[in-house]
């Protein structure tokens, strides 16, 4: 599933503890779904990391960008490219771990996009440990209106196959080497990496494009010969099996 954010105080909040500390990687991939309403603000954040210091962002007209808050200066890139109105486009933003604007790669529907510039930055990362999506936890002077699905973070740079493979309707679950943060957008949004659950402030529940999704194992008694506690098969056939056992 995916949220549907109303760009005014639509929000969900991840507290301290959500287990992705920018400061301390040394690359990392975002990777989500982003389908925005027509008539968006001026700047819409729709990730925050911690305080300010860490957003992806998008103007009404102008660009998409990532910046890195840094003790002296922020590493920022900005796109020419803005997500467009009423139309599911995945998108993923990458860092080297550099400090020039260039360490920073945005793409789109799997193919990078071109730049409008950037800041080179300076000094450390900035300590975070919230993550807010659709906004920033201090306000909602700059809330996402539109939805967002299959959020993931990572702690190094997805290669090119992987990004295309994202957008293609794989889930970020597929690619879990150095994947830090997957948040559940069901119900009660939780990340089962972290196990930190999220502050619903508004939102609504709807479906977002066709995605695959790895299969979970389970242990079902099929029979084998010589005994034996049962085989591990994924759900689908789970499902399969079950259907022919009646």
């Amino acid at each position: 599933m995916a949220r549907e954010f109303d760009g005014a105080t639509d929000r969900i909040d991840f507290g301290s503890g959500a287990g992705v500390d920018l400061s301390g990687l040394g690359a990392l991939t975002t990777a989500l779904w982003i389908r925005r309403d027509a008539g968006s603000a001026d700047r819409e954040y729709v990730i925050q990391w911690g305080s300010s210091a860490h957003i992806i962002w998008f103007t009404a007209t102008e660009l998409f960008g990532m910046i890195l808050g840094r003790a002296t200066a922020a590493t920022e890139q900005n796109s020419n490219a803005v997500p467009a109105d009423g139309v599911w486009e995945a998108w993923a933003l990458t860092w080297d771990g550099g400090t020039n604007a260039t360490s920073i790669k945005i793409f789109r529907n799997g193919t990078e996009t071109g730049y409008t510039g950037g800041v080179n930055g300076s000094g450390a990362l900035l300590a975070t440990a919230s993550i807010s999506l659709g906004g920033r936890t201090v306000d909602d002077l700059r809330n996402f209106d539109g939805s967002l699905a299959d959020l993931g973070l990572w702690n190094r740079v997805l290669s090119a196959g992987e990004i295309s493979g994202l957008a293609r309707g794989f889930s970020p679950l597929h690619y879990s080497r150095g994947l830090l943060y997957a948040p559940s957008l069901i119900r009660n949004p939780i990340c089962p990496i972290s196990g930190v659950s999220g502050t619903l402030d508004g939102t609504t529940v709807l479906a977002h494009p066709r995605m695959s999704y790895p299969t979970r194992q389970y242990r079902w008694a099929l029979p084998v010969v010589g005994g034996g506690g049962g085989l591990s098969i994924p759900i689908a056939a789970y499902h399969y099996f079950h259907h022919l056992r009646g």
